[in-house]
């Protein structure tokens, strides 16, 4: 998964998720076409608190989900009779 924030500056990283098939989650704001996006998220890709805000949730997401991983990892396995 790849996360751009302004699609207009980087076109090279869309293309190469594209030939990748890797799935994209981007800021899309009205100036770009989101129909290539897995993921769109509107907003204004020009403003710098849009992009410390979303990219901020983001990043605590990630977090929250391998800490949940590794919790679940370290778990006990648990049989059940049948």
């Amino acid at each position: 998964m790849i996360f751009i924030v302004d699609l207009k500056k980087e076109k090279t990283a869309l293309n190469e998720a594209l030939l990748c098939k890797t799935k994209i989650v981007a800021l899309c704001d009205t100036n770009v076409n989101p129909d290539k996006i897995d993921y769109p998220i509107p907003s204004n890709d020009d403003a710098i608190k849009t992009i410390e805000l979303i990219t901020g949730l983001a990043a605590e997401a990630v977090k929250e989900g391998k800490s949940q991983a590794a919790s679940v990892a370290a778990a006990p396995a648990v049989s059940v009779p049948v």
